[in-house]
């Protein structure tokens, strides 16, 4: 089984990781909605995004703890995004919406999906995180099932 996981690098902590900082902003738009009136705040405190990104330590370790696979490969992806522009936020944030809008669509209905990720994305271009590309890290991982 191959894998791409997001991952952070030792030393970074889990709120300076640019994913979990997505998210963040996502929560802060969905809070603007909520001052607007076009969300209930009770629909945003019960959303639950539950979300972890281990170091390369940590994903081995629990791989290994499964027990259920050998770790065949497991090497760093070099994803240089280069600095964030009006182009590459809209990559980044139909990246996003591709991931997150069943979920979302799923809590809130669809009614509010455009307008939230055009918000998000004014949000995202706004915010240096995405320029810390040293703070960024994915993993590709080769599993072989193990045999009972």
């Amino acid at each position: 089984m191959a894998l791409i996981i997001p991952c952070r690098p030792v030393g970074i902590p889990p709120s300076q990781c640019p994913m979990i900082v997505v998210i963040d902003l996502l929560g802060a738009t969905l809070m603007d909605m909520v001052n607007m009136g076009l969300v209930s705040e009770d629909k945003v405190d019960s959303f639950n995004f539950p979300r972890y990104h281990p170091t390369p330590e940590e994903l081995r370790s629990l791989i290994d703890r499964n027990g259920c696979f050998s770790i065949e490969k497991m090497e760093p992806l070099v994803c240089n995004r280069g600095p964030v522009n009006e182009s590459t936020n809209q990559n980044h944030i139909l990246h996003l919406r591709a991931i997150w809008e069943g979920l979302i669509k799923g809590h809130f209905g669809s009614e509010i999906i455009d307008e939230l990720f055009d918000r998000c994305k004014k949000k995202l271009l706004e915010s240096p995180i995405f320029s810390q590309s040293n703070k960024n890290q994915e993993m590709f991982v080769l599993l072989k099932r193990r045999v009972a």
